[in-house]
């Protein structure tokens, strides 16, 4: 196709960002921030920079720094974004709230919760108004509103909006579905929190066979499960719960990197190779 079309077409930029995503999918994030980066170059020179495809491209580059903690620079591209397509499209238009959605999830990474929260409301609100409460995209709406209350110490308020988006993913994806997968990995995290850690470990055991199941033993979630989840460390915090410990520093701060994790509402249902503007992908805090 780049042969017969040339670089810089846009069936070939379009090519481009749908292989970005699916190796995004697979946690081959820096293959796809080479072709994400490729893309916008090309975007930028055909159509100029405040194209909606443009923006659209400076979005996917944005959401692909992220889990390779690239935090600043993917808030800048984020904020960028969003400012330039809600002035093109307006604030309820899908497109923006999948922009606000993906700048939150990298406030929520660089710490800055109260904002994540509000940008969340927002995305959430805009998302049952355009596509209702079953939606997937208000579905991970809701996880991401759920894990900014998490991070402020919000629990009860972050467990009804983790079951709800649970039961609705299970119903509407169905429960072997990663994104239904990921919820149950946040809520492990939630009890795990709360040291409620027979419940968290059941929880933990769970997404790890549906990530394993789901993505493969090699990808990125699995892996930080799986460093969460290993029977010594729970032994380990059994015998030291037991001497009135107040935690294990180890295993918290390796449950941060994913469990708490955030659903990026520019993918819902990457996993599906299904090419629309709201997938699911799995970031870690």
């Amino acid at each position: 196709m780049e042969k017969a079309l040339g670089r810089e077409h846009s069936i070939t930029l379009a090519t481009l960002h749908n292989l970005a995503a699916t190796l995004r999918g697979l946690g081959r994030y820096d293959e796809a921030e080479q072709l994400d980066r490729r893309g916008l170059a090309g975007w930028e020179k055909t159509v100029g920079k405040v194209h909606v495809d443009t923006l659209r491209a400076i979005s996917n580059l944005a959401s692909t720094l992220h889990p390779q903690d690239k935090y600043a620079e993917s808030e800048q591209l984020h904020r960028r974004a969003l400012g330039r397509i809600e002035k093109a499209l307006g604030m309820e238009h899908p497109d923006t709230l999948t922009g606000a959605g993906n700048l939150s999830v990298t406030l929520h990474a660089r710490g800055k919760y109260a904002e994540s929260e509000q940008l969340d409301r927002r995305v959430l609100d805009g998302h049952e108004k355009v596509f209702g409460r079953e939606h997937p995209a208000t579905l991970a709406s809701v996880h991401n509103l759920a894990g900014s209350l998490q991070s402020q110490f919000k629990f009860a308020d972050a467990e009804r909006l983790y079951r709800r988006a649970l039961d609705g993913n299970e119903k509407v994806l169905g429960t072997e579905h990663p994104s239904t997968i990921l919820i149950v990995h946040s809520l492990a995290y939630l009890y795990h929190q709360q040291k409620r850690y027979d419940a968290a470990s059941k929880l933990y055991q769970s997404a790890y066979d549906g990530y394993v199941k789901a993505l493969g033993p090699s990808h990125p979630a699995t892996i930080h499960c799986s460093n969460i989840f290993q029977k010594k460390n729970w032994k380990k915090r059994e015998v030291i719960s037991k001497r009135k410990a107040t935690a294990v520093p180890a295993l918290e701060e390796s449950t941060m990197r994913l469990s708490n994790a955030r659903t990026s509402v520019d993918m819902v249902l990457l996993c599906d190779n299904v090419s629309i503007s709201l997938l699911v992908r799995i970031m870690a805090h």
